[in-house]
């Protein structure tokens, strides 16, 4: 009985481990995306972003996932 106990517990201990892991390396590669994002939206014009309908301004706001709606919500 002790040895499984000790098991169940060590399997626990990897799987907390294991997702932390996971999770770390899920945010790295967001964070990466978001960069990627950012620099290619800042490398454009005031007239290419007035084209996709966004400013300098919301460069940030955009690269983190955030939708800017101009005019009309439907």
């Amino acid at each position: 009985m002790t040895a499984h106990i000790i098991t169940t517990y060590y399997c626990q201990l990897c799987n907390t481990i294991s997702n932390f892991f996971v999770m770390l390396n899920y945010k790295r590669l967001a964070r990466n995306e978001r960069s990627r994002c950012w620099y290619a939206l800042n490398r454009l014009s005031d007239r290419e972003l007035a084209d996709i309908g966004i400013t300098h301004g919301d460069i940030k706001f955009v690269a983190n996932g955030g939708k800017i709606y101009r005019g009309e919500v439907k």
